[in-house]
C-alpha cells in the first residue's frame, strides 16, 4: 500500500506541474498575439519600426518587422504616392522657347 501511496502522490504532482506548465503557456501565447496586435495596429498608423520595437520592448527592429509583417499598409502607400505626385507638379519648370 505504501507503494500505491507513492505513485499516487506522485502523479499528482505530474498532473499539477503539467497544469501549471498549460496555464503559463496559455498565458504567454495571449502575450504573443497581443504583441501581434499592437505592433500590427502600430504599423498600420503608419508608426516606423524603432517605435514599435519601443513600445514592446524589444532591442532590435528586425523584432518590430516579426511583429508588424501583416499590417495593412495600403493606405501608406496611397498617402505616400499622393505626395510624391504633389512633389512632382511642385518641381515641374515651365517649356522656355529658344
Amino acid at each position: 500500500m505504501a507503494d500505491r501511496g507513492h505513485i499516487t502522490v506522485s502523479a499528482r504532482i505530474g498532473t499539477r506541474s503539467k497544469r501549471s506548465w498549460q496555464r503559463r503557456a496559455s498565458f504567454n501565447l495571449a502575450l504573443e498575439g497581443l504583441r501581434h496586435t499592437v505592433g500590427t495596429i502600430l504599423a498600420e498608423m503608419g508608426r516606423d519600426n524603432a517605435t514599435i520595437a519601443l513600445v514592446l520592448g524589444h532591442a532590435t527592429e528586425a523584432m518590430a518587422t516579426h511583429y508588424s509583417r501583416r499590417a495593412d499598409r495600403s493606405k501608406q502607400a496611397q498617402a505616400v504616392a499622393a505626395d510624391f505626385e504633389a512633389e512632382l507638379n511642385k518641381r515641374k519648370t515651365k517649356v522656355v522657347k529658344l
